[in-house]
């Protein structure tokens, strides 16, 4: 019979949600509060919306390269 170890449940089921969360916090609500000012609208997505975002798989690393994407795009065509 499998045993499950407790630990093995923290390090493969929790420790992921906790880095998609703090990846998503800071990306996501970054990413669509740069995408809220450029089309002039007040930025009001909050640290933990952006971070339940995060959790959704893969949607984390996602932001965070959509993040880098837009900060690369506004080098170049952002005001002066």
């Amino acid at each position: 019979m499998l045993r499950i170890k407790s630990s093995n449940i923290f390090i493969t089921l929790l420790i992921p949600a906790i880095i998609g969360f703090a990846v998503g916090a800071i990306c996501w609500t970054g990413l669509l509060n740069e995408l809220l000012m450029i089309s002039h609208r007040p930025p009001i997505v909050q640290w933990w919306q952006g971070g339940l975002i995060g959790m959704i798989p893969m949607m984390g690393w996602i932001g965070l390269f959509g993040y880098v994407g837009l900060w690369m795009i506004e080098l170049f065509v952002g005001p002066p």
